[in-house]
């Protein structure tokens, strides 16, 4: 193409071009949008937060604007402001959510909805909203109102970034069921030592927030523990790979005897020369100490293999001697297909159990066979990787009676036993599976 020239004959290379930077073009997005309603406002609100997070940033020394380019400080100051930015987000969520509350009650008032009837979709409206559950969607509207409500201060801290969005609602959360006239005093005493909660977990601050509350408000403190302990419960949350979690909500000096109970029984087999980690003794005693001793298989020095309860040694066994912890035999439903039960090498396979859902088959045969993931062969620490991985440890015998179980004058010194008797009965019954349908529900024994 010809190049276009001057009367003078010189070439004429045309307008220099204009070069734009990416904030240039978002504000000419933002200025575009039509004028009305709150789109512009929330905009306009949302830019002004981030030119003050990357400008006077609460957690660093320098904002963004004032370090060297491909600096460790330049990376540090932009996490910074993306912090701040996330606070002060939160805040605008909480003023929305309550707006929206008030606007759909507004809306079912002009429809003549009954007083008492309206604004009761509201969750549900902002669960689809927010993309979230109906719960989680009605714990945050609740922490909102409380913000947006009776603590301004905090909302305002929120707001300019001068604590975090889970600090915040942590708060918030913490003084469920407390007085207005309890949050107030709660948010001014924020308002004025809002750097007491800089670096504060959320549990801290929780702890913190009950004291204040216990130290504003303490003519409710009874009727606030009754309450709570009536709401004490267990739930079960299934996990991946064949495990689950337990909570249990308990009243506090029981919750803290539970874990000394356990820590102390965790201490005494790792004393004696358990293999097994801390916290895995733990939860073993907690579960032999609601179901009982579980029945489990050990191979001996000379390569047989004898069945013995997790709570005695095998020289007890042999000698008569009693446990205290008998296993409790209960049903748990298992859904397993004959392929599954009988190929037990096919780590494809998938079974169920009730109330917990899909897990790998091979799991369940491991335990049926009283060698449940997780155990440790004798002689072998929990480290080591190999296709006997799964063999049970019995070196170190689960306590049956709490702390005092070290004492127990047949507690096993580590030696494997050479000969015992099998048990009786066994808690997983493999044959009386083998004996069921396809892909039918089955029953075992725990």
């Amino acid at each position: 193409m010809d190049t276009s020239r001057t009367p003078q004959g010189e070439s004429n290379p045309g307008p220099e071009p204009v070069i734009r930077d990416a904030l240039t073009r978002a504000v000419e997005h933002a200025v575009a949008i039509p004028a009305g309603g709150a789109a512009r406002d929330v905009l306009a609100q949302i830019l002004s937060h981030a030119l003050v997070a990357f400008t006077s940033t609460h957690a660093v020394v320098d904002p963004v604007v004032r370090t060297t380019a491909d600096s460790a400080e330049e990376a540090l100051a932009v996490v910074a402001g993306i912090e701040q930015i996330r606070s002060s987000l939160a805040a605008m969520d909480a003023i929305w959510q309550v707006t929206a509350e008030q606007r759909i009650r507004a809306a079912d008032a002009a429809r003549n909805v009954p007083e008492k009837n309206q604004g009761h979709g509201t969750s549900s409206e902002l669960a689809m909203a927010r993309r979230v559950s109906p719960h989680a969607s009605s714990l945050s509207l609740s922490s909102a109102r409380r913000l947006v409500t009776h603590m301004p201060a905090t909302l305002d801290h929120l707001a300019t970034g001068r604590i975090t969005e889970q600090t915040a609602q942590s708060i918030s959360r913490t003084l469920d069921g407390a007085a207005p006239a309890t949050c107030a005093e709660v948010d001014g005493w924020i308002a004025e030592n809002h750097h007491r909660l800089d670096g504060l977990g959320t549990r801290r601050a929780s702890q913190l927030v009950r004291e204040l509350a216990q130290k504003v408000d303490p003519s409710e403190s009874r009727a606030r523990a009754e309450r709570a302990a009536r709401a004490r419960n267990v739930t079960m949350h299934p996990l991946a790979d064949g495990m689950a979690r337990i909570s249990a909500t308990l009243r506090a000096l029981d919750a803290a005897a539970v874990m000394k109970v356990l820590t102390t029984s965790a201490e005494s087999q790792r004393n004696a020369g358990s293999c097994v980690p801390h916290q895995a003794l733990q939860a073993d005693h907690l579960v032999s100490s609601i179901l009982g001793a579980p029945l489990t298989r050990q191979e001996a020095s000379d390569g047989t293999e004898q069945l013995t309860s997790a709570g005695v040694s095998p020289r007890n066994q042999s000698s008569g001697a009693q446990t205290s912890t008998s296993r409790i035999r209960l049903d748990v439903g298992i859904v397993i297909t004959d392929r599954a039960l009988l190929c037990g090498e096919d780590e494809a396979e998938v079974a169920r159990i009730e109330g917990y859902g899909p897990v790998p088959a091979h799991i369940l045969l491991d335990t049926i066979n009283g060698s449940p993931p997780g155990t440790i062969h004798p002689g072998r620490s929990s480290a080591d990787d190999g296709s006997d991985n799964d063999g049970p440890d019995n070196d170190d015998p689960a306590p049956d009676g709490g702390p005092g179980a070290r004492s127990d004058p047949g507690y096993d010194d580590g030696t494997p036993a050479t000969t015992a008797p099998p048990g009786e009965e066994s808690w997983g019954d493999l044959d009386d599976l083998e004996n069921s349908s396809p892909s039918r529900s089955t029953r075992t024994s725990t």
